[in-house]
């Protein structure tokens, strides 16, 4: 039996807006979130119980990449049944693909590229899953300038 991955992926539209929503579904969910959000205070991840709030920031190396709420729920009593984190950001596409990828890096699976990998007949789900991001994302950012 094939292990369940844990995935990610935005989870509010790519525009500008108030707060953009970054979620991880999976059973390495907060492992990996952990590795991205560092708390503001003594709570941490795998401290709170399920259906809790943190505040900190999300990270890639020594650089804050944004202020955050982090929400925990814990499987199985999340929608999805497993572990899921929710990365609560400020909003606009620029900052929520920075939390994305700051969690590809740390291990999660994108979410896109395990929906595409069965349609692709023997390709990469993952690099499909990417050079659409990036055209979305550059259309989107096109958008923004004008």
């Amino acid at each position: 039996m094939r292990e369940t991955p844990t995935i990610a992926a935005i989870s509010t539209p790519l525009s500008v807006g108030a707060i953009g929503l970054v979620r991880l579904s999976g059973p390495e969910a907060v492992a990996i979130a952990g590795r991205v959000f560092r708390p503001i205070g003594r709570r941490t991840l795998e401290t709170v119980p399920g259906y809790s709030a943190i505040y900190g920031h999300a990270v890639t190396g020594e650089e804050v990449l944004d202020e955050v709420v982090v929400f925990l729920y814990r499987a199985p009593r999340s929608y999805t049944g497993e572990d899921v984190v929710e990365f609560s950001c400020h909003g606009g596409p620029y900052l929520l693909q920075r939390v994305l990828r700051a969690l590809l890096d740390a291990g999660v699976i994108d979410e896109l590229s395990v929906v595409l990998a069965p349609v692709i007949d023997g390709g990469d789900g993952a690099a499909l899953a990417g050079a659409l991001r990036a055209a979305v994302f550059k259309e989107l950012c096109a958008r923004e300038t004008t």
